[in-house]
């Protein structure tokens, strides 16, 4: 989830225009909001590179397999569902593998409870389930098949914990949103698999080496949520252990960092562009859409109803004239 969703709307109306508010020094931000005032800083940063560009992308290239792994189902549509839309109409092979099932919102079972739009259930397995749905629909939005998508079935709100500890078969993760210790999902690729490392790592080889992708995405280290750094950390790991017969491409996708993409909302006329500070941290690259594949972006997003009811103006945000990506060499 976004952080600050209502301090990120009202911010977001502050900030237009853009000019009198980028004079805004980062004192004078932490002296207006103490506890907010870095994050309004670098909010109001945002807007004061929106007229970066970097440099193209031609993917996918010839011969081309993309493989994907989602930290959550949504995650695959706001990073790369240009991208997905692109290999869809040229028959390249791709593959979204999603790490968890998303069964760790409590925002979003609030939201959907109070929302008269859904009639439950409310439990979290339950929403998880109706996640791979919505899934597995903006798939077909995106032109993909079902066989396209691939569950892994691990803790939402876990996975960085399970990177560091470890855990063992006989002493697994327990999820303190589903109380579950194995893998739920009878559709998942293993399971009631223990949540473990070990696990993890496991079905990541197995899909990599099944696969042979050219080229692996995935969100970066330096993505603010817990789940998105573990995907990094445990992917960087899987391919190393991997035997594939060519090594792919490895490149990031962000989601989360701050008060992120700006300014909120549904703009597919402007261009997405990462944080003000991160601009020279990596070397980010574009890859341009077509209206046609910002068309399908957007109504694979609409797919992903129970995050929509929650944080829409956020996810929206992701439907730009381009997507970004660097190369994960970077960090």
């Amino acid at each position: 989830m976004p952080p600050i969703p209502f301090l990120r709307r009202k911010l977001d109306k502050l900030c237009v225009p853009v000019s009198p508010l980028s004079r805004f020094s980062s004192a004078a931000a932490r002296a207006f909001v103490p506890f907010y005032g870095p994050a309004i800083a670098r909010h109001i940063a945002n807007f004061s590179v929106l007229d970066a560009h970097f440099s193209p992308l031609s993917w996918p290239r010839p011969n081309e397999r993309v493989w994907i792994l989602s930290p959550h189902p949504d995650d695959e549509s706001l990073g790369c569902g240009g991208l997905l839309a692109r290999c869809a109409v040229a028959n390249v092979p791709a593959k979204i593998v999603f790490l968890t099932g998303g069964d760790g919102t409590r925002t979003t079972q609030f939201v959907l409870r109070v929302n008269p739009r859904f009639s439950g259930p409310y439990d979290l397995l339950s929403i998880a389930h109706e996640r791979q749905i919505e899934a597995k629909n903006a798939a077909r939005e995106l032109g993909l098949r079902e066989e396209t998508i691939e569950f892994l079935g691990f803790p939402d709100g876990g996975m960085e914990t399970m990177w560091e500890t470890g855990f063992s078969p006989r002493d697994p993760y327990i999820s303190p949103f589903t109380a579950k210790m194995r893998v739920p999902y009878e559709n998942a690729r293993t399971p009631h698999a223990p949540f473990c490392r070990q696990s993890v790592l496991d079905a990541l080889v197995a899909s990599l080496e099944e696969f042979q992708p050219t080229l692996v995405l995935t969100t970066p280290a330096f993505d603010t949520h817990r789940d998105h750094v573990a995907s990094f950390q445990f992917l960087k790991c899987a391919l190393a252990c991997a035997e594939l017969e060519h090594k792919p491409d490895f490149w990031i996708y962000l989601i989360h960092h701050g008060i992120w993409p700006v300014p909120n909302g549904l703009h597919p006329e402007k261009r997405l562009v990462p944080p003000a500070h991160l601009l020279r941290d990596a070397a980010w690259h574009s890859l341009e859409l077509s209206d046609d594949e910002i068309e399908a972006k957007r109504r694979a997003l609409a797919c992903h109803a129970t995050q929509m009811a929650s944080t829409c103006r956020y996810l929206n945000a992701f439907v730009r004239q381009n997507e970004l990506f660097a190369p994960a060499s970077e960090f």
